[in-house]
C-alpha cells in the first residue's frame, strides 16, 4: 500500500514539471513571436525586415518558414541600426544599402538636379588664318628694298605702320618733276600742272605726309615708305634688304589674327549629328 502511495505521488510531481515547462516554452514562443510592423521577429533581438529567401531575394515574406521556391528555409534581413535610413527600422523607406557595400561598389551620392548627357563628339582640329584677313603688301612701280622694319615670320605689326622702305628712281623723277612746276608760276597760273603732279605721286603711293614733306622742304625725297594695310602677324617675305622688285610683285603678307578658324577634322559617319550653331568646347 506505501508502495502504490509514493508511485502515484511521484507521477503527480513529474505531471506538475511537465506542466511548468510547457507553460515556459509557450511563453518563450510567445515572446519569440512577436509582430513589429506586421513582420514576426526572431530571438536575436533585433529587429527583422522581412524574411526572404537567399535564392531569391526580391521576394519578401513577413514571417519565418520554408521557402515556396527552394527547398531552405526563410531567412531574416534585419535593419541596419547605423544607418540613417533605417531609423524607423521600416523597409518601405527606401533601398537600405550597408557603409561596406557603399564602399565595395563605389558608389556616389549627389543632388538631384538637370543635366544635359549623351553621347559627346570629339574630334582633332587645329587653329588657322581667317583666309578671309590674308593682307598683301606690294609696290606698283620697280625699285629697290633699302630697309626692312620686319624681318622675321610672326613679327607683329600694327596697322599704319612703316615696314619698309623703297628705292624707286621712276618715283624719285616724278618728284623732280612736281618740285619743278612748284616754282614755274607763270606758266601754271592755275595750278592744274601742279595738282597733276601731285597726284601722281600718290597714285606711285607715296604718302600724304611725304609729299607734304618734300613740299616744304622743296627736296626730293630718295627713299619713300611702305606702310602696313592692318594689323597682325607676319605671314610671309618675300624679299630681304638689298633685293630688286618689280611692279607689282609681293613684299610681304600680313595675317590678322584677331579672328581665326577652328579646323575640326569630323569622322564622316559623325556628319549627320553637326548643326549650325552647335556650342563647341575647345581644349
Amino acid at each position: 500500500m506505501k508502495n502504490l502511495r509514493f508511485t502515484m505521488m511521484t507521477f503527480a510531481l513529474i505531471f506538475m514539471v511537465m506542466t511548468a515547462c510547457s507553460k515556459q516554452q509557450d511563453n518563450a514562443a510567445s515572446t519569440s513571436q512577436k509582430d513589429v510592423n506586421g513582420v514576426v521577429q526572431d530571438s536575436s533581438g533585433k529587429t527583422v525586415l522581412y524574411w526572404y529567401d537567399p535564392m531569391t531575394p526580391g521576394q519578401k515574406f513577413d514571417k519565418p518558414g520554408k521557402s515556396p521556391f527552394m527547398d531552405m528555409q526563410l531567412e531574416p534581413k534585419y535593419a541596419e541600426t547605423n544607418d540613417a535610413n533605417a531609423s524607423n527600422n521600416s523597409a518601405d523607406n527606401g533601398v537600405i544599402i550597408s557603409s561596406q557595400s557603399v564602399q565595395n561598389l563605389g558608389i556616389r551620392l549627389e543632388k538631384a538636379g538637370n543635366r544635359s548627357f549623351g553621347e559627346a563628339l570629339s574630334a582633332i582640329g587645329r587653329i588657322e588664318p581667317d583666309e578671309r584677313r590674308f593682307y598683301a603688301v606690294q609696290t606698283r612701280i620697280p625699285g629697290f628694298v633699302e630697309r626692312l622694319f620686319v624681318r622675321a615670320v610672326g613679327d607683329p605689326v600694327v596697322k599704319g605702320q612703316k615696314v619698309a622702305e623703297i628705292y624707286a628712281p621712276e618715283l624719285l623723277a616724278a618728284q623732280q618733276e612736281y618740285l619743278a612746276l612748284l616754282t614755274l608760276n607763270d606758266i601754271d597760273n592755275d595750278g592744274s600742272l601742279k595738282q597733276a603732279a601731285r597726284n601722281r605721286l600718290r597714285l606711285l603711293e607715296m604718302s600724304e605726309s611725304e609729299v607734304v614733306g618734300i613740299t616744304k622742304t622743296g627736296k626730293a625725297s630718295i627713299r619713300f615708305g611702305v606702310y602696313a594695310p592692318a594689323s597682325g602677324v607676319l605671314a610671309e617675305l618675300g624679299v630681304r634688304e638689298g633685293g630688286q622688285l618689280m611692279a607689282g610683285s609681293s613684299l610681304m603678307q600680313i595675317t590678322d589674327l584677331s579672328q581665326v578658324w577652328l579646323i575640326a577634322e569630323v569622322p564622316e559617319k559623325d556628319a549627320a549629328r553637326l548643326k549650325l550653331g552647335l556650342a563647341a568646347e575647345v581644349r
